[in-house]
């Protein structure tokens, strides 16, 4: 009987202590928590929604490749079956890698929920301290970054999925929704923050920001 305890007492701390060791605490890492309790993290966390301006999807792809025709002028008689030629005219097949770089490059969307649930869940944004509280601007830029992109995802795709929420660990595949729904909750976002927008000569980066 002893022993049998023995062994079960040393099975749990065995599967204890694989537990500790397979889920560590990272030390490289900070969780949204602590990135959106100052200031300084904060801006660093909104100015992640604007990497994907960088990127050939919206530079190349959006500017060039899906301006080329539009339901009321249209040229064809193309000699190539590329895919910005399938853009250009009309015709894109869904293994379009030309689409799928820019629909990529618009969910930065995840990006702007991000910043939005974590400045909005810190006790910052409540905070007496004006330099701390100035996270609520933050969440006002995130707002506007979102309702860019989705300006621009209804524009060329009309109906997309709509997530606005923060990603969790558990997440699955959204339906479209209808783009009018979409457009006229952004547009209520930009409403409800209006008040609280900084003028470019109140922004730290001014008209850049």
């Amino acid at each position: 009987m002893k022993l049998r305890i023995i062994i079960i007492t040393a099975v749990t701390f065995i599967m204890s202590a694989c537990t500790d060791f397979l889920e560590p605490d990272s030390i490289s890492t900070f969780d949204v928590n602590y990135v959106f309790s100052n200031v300084d993290d904060a801006r660093r966390g909104v100015n992640a929604i604007y990497v994907q301006f960088g990127v050939d999807g919206f530079r190349s792809r959006l500017s060039n490749n899906m301006t080329g025709n539009t339901d009321i002028e249209r040229q064809s008689g193309w000699t190539s079956s590329g895919d910005r030629y399938q853009i250009w005219d009309l015709n894109a097949l869904a293994s379009n890698g030309d689409l799928r770089q820019f629909w990529n490059a618009a969910y930065a969307i995840r990006d702007a929920n991000i910043a939005i649930d974590g400045i909005e869940s810190s006790k910052a944004l409540s905070s007496s301290d004006v330099a701390t509280s100035e996270n609520v601007s933050y969440a006002e830029e995130a707002y506007t970054l979102r309702a860019f992109w989705y300006s621009m995802l209804t524009y060329y795709f009309g109906d997309v999925p709509n997530v606005r929420d923060a990603p969790k660990l558990v997440m699955t595949f959204l339906p479209k929704e209808d783009r009018n729904v979409i457009l006229t909750q952004v547009i209520q976002d930009m409403i409800d923050i209006e008040e609280n927008m900084m003028w470019a000569d109140e922004a730290q980066y001014g008209i850049e920001q």
